[in-house]
């Protein structure tokens, strides 16, 4: 209702259900399932609004002539609409290539004008979705998470509450939001199947 839940929340939420009821005896355990029409939209039609490409380093300097030194991220960042060209094709490419260990190798160029090779430990990639800015993972070949917004259907729910039957407001939320979750968690079985 325009506020979102992680695994652990809803995990934590679900738990405390079960522990009202001192009888119940379960471990729970989620896993988030996103539809495979979902997946295959949001990488057929995503546009890549920035491509950052990081590994480890270590850093050192001196400060008031004292050497100092540190573990750091290096990352490259690829944004920007003179980089349009070049997010495009990697994205084109993502969905095309099995080898995806080849995008973590590029090409840097120097002051001279020469490019010298580097190779990076993950490429992230922004991508706009109906929920914003969602980073997908190459190393760990991550997909964002989905998002469903059911704010609509949820106040069409809470809107038709009748005002002089108060008592019977809980089981109607209840009722309404459960059709609603069971619509979407039948989309999800039918794009597995």
């Amino acid at each position: 209702w325009g506020r979102g839940g992680t695994r652990a929340n809803l995990r934590t939420m679900l738990q405390r259900c079960l522990d009202v009821d001192k009888s119940t005896k379960a471990k729970l355990a989620l896993a988030p399932m996103v539809p495979a029409k979902s997946v295959e939209r949001l990488l057929r039609q995503a546009e890549a609004t920035r491509i950052v490409y990081q590994k480890s380093k270590g850093i050192r300097s001196s400060f008031n002539n004292q050497q100092a030194s540190a573990p750091a991220e290096m990352a490259l960042v690829v944004k920007g609409s003179s980089s349009k060209g070049y997010r495009d094709s990697l994205r084109a490419a993502i969905r095309d290539v099995n080898d995806r260990r080849q995008f973590f190798t590029v090409q840097t160029r120097d002051d001279d004008g020469k490019y010298t090779e580097e190779e990076f430990e993950d490429v992230a990639i922004d991508l706009v979705t109906d929920a914003g800015v969602k980073r997908y993972s190459l190393a760990e070949d991550r997909l964002p998470t989905v998002s469903f917004d059911l704010t609509a259907d949820i106040n069409k729910i809470y809107f038709s509450l009748p005002e002089d039957k108060p008592d019977e407001w809980g089981s109607r939320l209840l009722d309404g939001a459960h059709q609603q979750l069971r619509r979407l968690i039948e989309g999800v079985h039918r794009d597995a199947s």
